[in-house]
């Protein structure tokens, strides 16, 4: 079939007059002439599809996959062995494009998925109920905040942890700043590493603390003397960069936790350039009509079939954004459902596994910076990430990626001043190959 009745199809010329333009520019009338750019852009002529598939080899071919590196690099994304089975799961297309919709009960296979989803964040994080899943972890903390302001209506103060990772704590502070009569307070942390709640204590006023287990420094905070500190009126919201620790100490809801949030990424989602990630959010059951995002419930039809709908899902949140309890209207769907089927696959016998893996590479680590005088700097417990001190840190760190090994991120990348400190991490990922490198280059260093 022919489109055009001539051999060639009408080029931009024949398109303007056809519209009656005198000009190109006529289209852009409705945009203000002050807003219009005239300035010239200088591109260059245009390549065949060949070669400019050449030139997108060629620049993809500069860039390190993880699998070429020995990476000791955490602070918020991780590292885990991939899951083969639910890699080719979410590669279906039914899975792949599978997305929740606005007349979301004709899905019953997307609605399922995420219903096992909101399963698993529930259990493993110890609270009542948890939603379908938010953009990644750091949006969720703040989502969580201005759920505490929800829940606790006569609260004006935010406390947040100095001690979160400065990327968490700045994504909070924007999503807040808008709050009219909201004072955000950031509380100082210790010199082993834990938050100091002493301020808590002499706030007798209603108010929101946002805290991090493991923190932005990888250690573990006392959630029981966080929990302590507030009173009963007041929102505790716990941050958790890897959920794999839930699987080796008690969750945050264990601790009387009102809200708890995560980067679901280590869950069997490839870290790639730092993203896609996943925000997993659950709370108490109480809480449940001021918790953002969407959540899916499990019913019956009228003949008694088993069947799943999105609920409690207010027509406020897609349409009058000031009264809405989130203005996040989508989630991480197919982030979600990889992370479903890995937890799946591995059952919490694996996820364990993994969990231990992790804390003993992380330890193998320690030791093996420590007899080459590195030291860690906090004293308190840690999972899988610390810092380490050297007065070298710096060279030690540029020598190492020249032999393709990643020794952690140093701290002077958001502290300028801190020429000493590497955030390093480790998982159930590194081998002994891996250390052995380490070692190598420690050796020579």
């Amino acid at each position: 079939m022919a489109y055009f009745p001539s051999s060639a199809a009408p080029d931009g010329r024949d398109m303007q007059a056809a519209l009656g333009l005198a000009s190109v520019d006529e289209l852009f009338t409705s945009i203000p002439a002050d807003l219009r750019s005239r300035a010239t852009i200088d591109l260059p002529s245009g390549i065949s599809e060949a070669d400019l598939t050449r030139k997108f080899r060629a620049l993809a071919g500069k860039n390190k996959p993880l699998t070429a590196t020995s990476s000791f690099v955490g602070a918020g994304s991780y590292p885990y062995p991939p899951v083969a089975a639910a890699l080719y799961a979410i590669s279906r297309g039914e899975f792949l494009t599978a997305y929740t919709p606005y007349q979301p009960e004709i899905s019953q296979g997307t609605l399922t998925a995420l219903f096992e989803f909101q399963t698993w964040v529930s259990e493993l994080s110890g609270m009542e109920v948890a939603n379908a899943s938010m953009y990644d972890g750091a949006s969720a903390l703040a989502e969580a905040g201005l759920m505490g302001l929800r829940v606790c209506r006569k609260a004006k103060t935010i406390y947040v942890s100095g001690a979160l990772h400065p990327d968490v704590r700045s994504v909070v502070r924007r999503y807040l700043a808008g709050q009219h009569g909201i004072k955000l307070k950031e509380l100082p942390v210790q010199e082993n590493g834990q938050t100091d709640l002493s301020q808590l204590k002499s706030d007798a006023a209603d108010k929101v603390l946002l805290i991090g287990s493991p923190n932005g420094l990888g250690i573990i905070e006392d959630l029981a003397a966080a929990r302590a500190a507030l009173s009963p009126s007041d929102f505790l919201a716990v941050h958790t960069p890897d959920p794999h620790i839930w699987l080796l100490l008690d969750p945050p809801g264990a601790f009387g936790a009102d809200a708890v949030v995560a980067e679901g990424q280590p869950l069997g989602v490839p870290p790639s350039f730092g993203g896609p990630a996943l925000g997993l959010f659950a709370c108490k059951q109480s809480h449940i009509r001021q918790m953002p995002g969407r959540l899916c419930g499990k019913t019956v039809d009228a003949k008694g079939r088993p069947g799943f709908v999105l609920t409690l899902s207010t027509r406020e949140q897609h349409i009058r954004r000031e009264k809405a309890t989130s203005n996040i209207c989508t989630n991480q769907g197919v982030i979600a459902l990889l992370a479903t089927v890995s937890m799946s696959v591995l059952g919490p016998a694996g996820l364990r596994t993994r969990a231990l893996e992790a804390a003993q590479n992380a330890r193998r680590l320690e030791k093996i910076l420590a007899n080459y005088g590195f030291r860690r700097r906090h004293s308190s417990p840690y999972f899988n990430e610390f810092i380490v001190d050297h007065a070298d840190a710096g060279k030690l760190w540029n020598k190492a990626v020249k032999q393709g090994i990643q020794v952690g991120v140093p701290l002077k990348k958001w502290t300028p001043k801190d020429k000493t400190g590497l955030l390093v991490s480790a998982t159930a990922w590194q081998t002994d190959n891996d250390f052995s490198r380490l070692e190598t280059c420690l050796q020579k260093f």
